[in-house]
């Protein structure tokens, strides 16, 4: 999915004051294969000693995306790499709008997504931001800085496609203004948020209040399919108030003896919300029954 010249044209100032940097509004004619950003972010890496090789490490946008069961938990939308001195200081142009994957449609007919930076040392150096399988013998790339206590959001009313930066608090910040800050990560573990499941120890660790550690909020479950539990699921959890509405499910596998000893155990997720105006599909697993699941509540799934 991307801008066309003439929708890019519309994200000049007059519309989005405040909301994104633009380079190419009123300028002169471009090569055929030019696409001026449609905004662009500023940052600096609160990091103490250059890494052992500068030249890998990358920041990447990570939009929270709806995807299916057989995806990864996110979606990187571009990264740039990162060259210049130490603390380092980096510019990241974005010349599409999100994937389609990580924009969801809103009351009124408008459309948003939600995105979180972060810096990471590109191990296989393919250029991109990669999720690691929990058989790997070691981390495909590794996070060096983070901070989810702001975040990229993609506004879309008809026809007025807008990015804006906001706070964990909700305070709007300004994109053409702003330099985000991204923190070191305290630990190796933190790499453990970039497996391709969700590892236990950041569901238990959870807070309403993420910490400036943390590379994103807390993982959303992704999509139950079919409105049954996937067959690997071993808890269901009936979620209040309205527990024959929605349910969450969760299940496990075996990692390999590094993710093991590095992450712990891991686990993935999903959700399902009925339309309770209709009776409920086949297999409907609320109220959970003990003969089919482990019946827990949300905060033991």
């Amino acid at each position: 999915m991307s801008f066309s010249r003439r929708s890019l044209a519309s994200l000049c100032p007059a519309a989005l004051a405040g909301a994104v940097l633009l380079g190419a509004c009123g300028q002169g004619a471009m090569p055929e294969e030019y696409r001026p950003p449609v905004a662009t972010i500023h940052g600096r890496l609160q990091i103490t000693e250059a890494p052992a090789d500068p030249e890998e490490i990358r920041v990447a946008v990570v939009w929270r995306a709806d995807l299916g069961l057989q995806q990864v938990r996110h979606l990187v939308a571009q990264d740039v790499a990162v060259t210049t001195s130490w603390p380092a200081e980096f510019t990241l142009d974005l010349v599409d709008p999100p994937p389609p994957e990580a924009i969801r449609p809103q009351v009124g007919g408008a459309r948003m997504g939600g995105a979180n930076i972060v810096a990471y040392r590109d191990g296989n150096h393919n250029g991109r931001l990669d999720f690691t399988p929990i058989d790997s013998d070691s981390f495909v790339d590794e996070l060096i800085a983070t901070n989810s206590t702001v975040a990229l959001i993609y506004s879309e009313q008809p026809g007025q496609p807008t990015l804006s930066l906001s706070t964990s608090e909700g305070s709007n910040l300004d994109l053409a203004t702003t330099s985000i800050v991204l923190n070191a990560i305290p630990s190796a573990r933190s790499s453990c948020h970039l497996l391709e499941w969700l590892p236990r120890f950041a569901f238990d660790e959870f807070t309403p209040a993420p910490k400036p550690s943390d590379p994103w909020p807390f993982d959303e479950p992704l999509n139950c399919p079919n409105d049954v539990p996937p067959i690997e699921a071993r808890k269901v959890a009936c979620v209040p108030p309205s527990p024959d509405a929605m349910y969450m499910s969760s299940w496990t596998a075996e990692p390999s003896t590094f993710v093991k000893n590095a992450c712990g155990a891991v686990m993935r997720m999903c959700a399902r919300r009925r339309d309770t105006s209709l009776p409920p599909p086949p297999g409907w697993p609320c109220p959970c029954d003990p003969n089919r699941f482990e019946c827990v509540d949300t905060g033991h799934l």
